[in-house]
């Protein structure tokens, strides 16, 4: 979980910064975890603490959409 919780984060600011990210690097965080339902999570919590920004958990959310099994969606991100 420590090892990859700030991946995408990571991939988020590759896409904001130049309009896309390193696929490779997306599909291996997408191959490594193995709990989707607790990394998810973890980025909810980690993601919704006051003063974040809530555009890369969403941004996260959309790009995993479809490719992961997990109870979580965008619509468990805590408002700001």
């Amino acid at each position: 979980m420590v090892q990859y919780h700030d991946e995408p984060f990571a991939l988020y600011r590759q896409y904001e910064a130049k309009g896309k990210y390193n696929q490779e690097r997306f599909n291996a965080l997408l191959r490594s975890i193995t709990d989707w339902n607790l990394f998810l999570a973890f980025n909810i919590i980690d993601g919704c603490t006051e003063g974040k920004s809530r555009q890369p958990l969403h941004w996260f959310f959309r790009e995993v959409d479809g490719k992961v099994e997990s109870r979580f969606t965008s619509d468990d991100i805590i408002p700001t």
